[in-house]
């Protein structure tokens, strides 16, 4: 099971409130390219935004290709290994998922 952990303050008698959230439930096999190989950065993101919009997870995949690309303009989202989380706050996200 993969975890993801974040804290953030609520005033709630300013106690520090932890969050976990579960990567799992974000994650959806048809949204994933394992194996895959995409000839540059923007193919891939492209190309995952599409799965994205087809398994109707943003309503404007312009409106999200425009957000992404701010959000990589200020740092590459790239972990290594192959693997980046491209990603941006838009109102075009329906709801999240990897």
């Amino acid at each position: 099971m993969v975890l993801f952990y974040r804290a953030r303050w609520r005033d709630y008698k300013n106690e520090q409130v932890r969050i976990m959230m579960n990567l799992t439930t974000l994650t959806h096999r048809d949204a994933l390219c394992l194996n895959a190989r995409f000839t540059s950065r923007e193919e891939a993101i492209h190309v995952l935004t599409q799965r994205l919009a087809a398994l109707g997870k943003i309503s404007s995949t312009e409106q999200f290709l425009e957000e992404v690309y701010r959000r990589e303009s200020l740092g590459p989202t790239a972990l290594g290994e192959g693997l980046a989380v491209p990603h941006g706050k838009t109102a075009a996200v329906k709801e999240a998922a990897f």
